[in-house]
């Protein structure tokens, strides 16, 4: 939404509902730090206005999506390292990233020690694929009824497997 409209919108909203209008982001800004002390209303009302509140962080809506998005697509096929492009589009420091992607929803693994032993750069934050079930398929439940009988004395099949018997040595 452009700045001028973004701007009237968060007025009539506040007009409306009552609330004191907080302070907006800058015209053009991806993300800004969150303003102190902000009341649940005024939360409400930045979220009204296409801003989403993630680790202290206001981040555009629709920057915030695309990010969702393209997190979901890259870790399609397993976990992934945290791209570092990712900072630069939210417009935020490399070491928020972490916190800022678990507030969007998606499973952040923090990085594991090495033992000393171990020479190397430290590991890095992991995307994790949440756990699906729609790809496997699941026996259905049993509803409680009588299982059939093992075998029906009155199938034609029952009388060939008798024969069978009788005639096995």
């Amino acid at each position: 939404m452009r700045p001028t409209a973004m701007a009237l919108r968060a007025l009539l909203i506040s007009v409306y509902s009552g609330i004191t209008l907080p302070e907006l982001p800058r015209a053009g800004a991806v993300s800004a730090p969150l303003p102190a002390l902000l009341t649940e209303g005024q939360k409400s009302l930045l979220m009204q206005l296409g801003w989403i509140i993630a680790e202290d962080t206001l981040i555009r809506l629709d920057i915030a999506a695309t990010l969702y998005a393209d997190s979901v697509s890259l870790i399609s096929r397993g976990s992934r390292q945290i791209p570092v492009f990712f900072a630069s589009r939210l417009g935020v420091k490399k070491n928020a990233l972490p916190g800022i992607l678990r507030g969007l929803g998606l499973h952040v693994q923090k990085p594991q020690i090495l033992p000393d032993t171990h020479a190397g750069p430290p590991a890095p934050f992991l995307i994790i694929p949440r756990k699906t079930v729609k790809n496997r398929t699941h026996s259905k439940k049993r509803t409680g009824k009588a299982q059939p009988e093992k075998h029906n004395h009155n199938s034609p099949f029952a009388v060939l497997a008798t024969l069978r018997q009788r005639l096995q040595p």
